[in-house]
């Protein structure tokens, strides 16, 4: 099976490190680590990743802005977000969700709850992956059985 990647955009070399390390105890996932959010938003456009890790608070570009520019991408409106802040204010949760974040966690993370949801975003873009190409395939056979 092809590894699932997942990317991890903050700001803090601590978060990276750290949040990298718990996505890649994960089996079957690779993760890619990102300082910049412009940087990391671009990779994201054009790669798509199978779960994105973002922080909530960074310079420039913040993670709700980070968002609603990538759900405004092509091809992007799907991809499963799962957004951190220290910042434990209820709006801040709201505003995250609302913006398209799938999830949400507060600093500091538990790690084993990280990693379940985690997994279970990841599980979620496995499956909708499999069904995306469910319905290529029976799309072919349709065309074949129309066309014989």
């Amino acid at each position: 099976m092809t590894p699932q990647v997942a990317q991890v955009i903050d700001d803090n070399p601590v978060n990276l490190t750290l949040f990298k390390t718990l996505l890649e105890r994960i089996p079957g996932c690779k993760a890619v680590a990102f300082d910049d959010a412009e940087a990391g938003l671009a990779w994201a456009r054009q790669q798509r990743p199978d779960l994105i890790v973002l922080d909530y608070r960074m310079p420039g570009l913040d993670g709700v802005e980070l968002v609603q520019r990538l759900r405004a991408s092509p091809g992007c409106d799907e991809l499963p977000v799962l957004m951190i802040t220290a910042d434990a204010d209820k709006d801040t949760r709201y505003r995250a969700l609302t913006s398209g974040a799938n999830d949400f966690l507060t600093k500091p993370i538990d790690r084993i709850e990280f990693s379940a949801r985690a997994s279970n975003l990841l599980a979620l873009s496995r499956a909708r992956t499999s069904l995306l190409q469910h319905a290529a395939n029976l799309a072919l056979e349709v065309r074949r059985a129309t066309a014989a």
